[in-house]
């Protein structure tokens, strides 16, 4: 974590007494990580959020509570989802999900969620493919 960095995020929730920016209404979405493509994130951010006003979903009442300091059950029992642990979850999550693929369109070859998501898992496998030096040092005296 950078130094004045905060915890990252694993839970979605909707923030109310916790916002930053005092007297101001609005969403507050901490859960993009600095390192995403911010043409991606805010493109994907507002074809969900114009999917919910289309179907005229409600938010809920804000979130008030500090989540980390919460079960596991008692955050299901709320029907609060963990985000996807890992990139290739992600990419997995990302291909089902029909409202961030029609906001985000298509290219001559298909939807940009299959292409980009292809991308990621390539990614993720090569990262995953190679032994680091830091776990042959751990797995190897283990056994």
């Amino acid at each position: 974590m950078a130094v004045g960095a905060e915890p990252e995020l694993n839970q979605i929730d909707l923030v109310g007494e916790r916002r930053r920016i005092a007297r101001r209404r609005g969403i507050e979405v901490r859960v993009v990580d600095g390192a995403a493509n911010p043409y991606l994130t805010f493109a994907a951010q507002l074809a969900c959020g114009l999917d919910g006003i289309d179907a005229g979903l409600d938010p809920g009442e804000p979130n008030t509570e500090n989540l980390y300091e919460a079960s596991l059950p008692d955050l299901a029992a709320r029907g609060i989802e963990a985000l996807p642990l890992t990139l290739w979850h992600a990419c997995e999550a990302l291909v089902a999900d029909d409202v961030i693929r029609a906001g985000l369109g298509g290219t001559r070859d298909g939807d940009y969620v299959d292409y980009y998501a292809d991308v990621k898992r390539a990614e993720f496998k090569a990262v995953h493919d190679e032994v680091t030096p830091s776990e042959i040092r751990r797995y190897l005296t283990l056994f």
